[in-house]
């Protein structure tokens, strides 16, 4: 999914999912193998689905990124206090010069959007 919030957590991860009532996609301890590299994570971490959107919609990702915070506003704040809660939207560029070479692209956050995020204390990240 383009539009993720992930948690990085100093403590054990399944504690922090049971203490709230939205479900995690993925959640993994610290010391949990990372796919069959070999490595394994050094923190726990739990993502969530923010949006369904496509890279392509950016605008529609930030309107369901405003909907998520405020609907599950108790929640992020739970994990925003437990850890390091990161609003991730993956997004592709929209213009390409004639030699294929991305151009500039700018994209403007909402005013809800951040004023919601800084009041939870989630960092806001853009992913080309």
């Amino acid at each position: 999914m383009p539009c993720i919030l992930s948690v990085k957590l100093p403590e054990g991860a399944r504690p922090t999912a049971d203490r709230i009532s939205i479900q995690p996609y993925r959640l993994n301890e610290r010391g949990d193998a990372i796919g069959r590299t070999g490595r394994v994570y050094e923190s726990a971490h739990l993502s969530f689905h923010v949006s369904k959107a496509e890279f392509d919609q950016l605008p529609l990702q930030f309107a369901d990124a405003i909907a998520f915070l405020r609907k599950h506003e108790a929640d992020v704040r739970v994990l925003a206090e437990a850890g390091e809660a990161v609003l991730d939207f993956g997004h592709e560029p929209r213009r390409w010069s004639s030699e294929g070479v991305a151009m500039v692209q700018s994209d403007r956050l909402p005013q809800d959007l951040v004023r919601l995020a800084a009041a939870l204390d989630v960092q806001i990240e853009l992913s080309l």
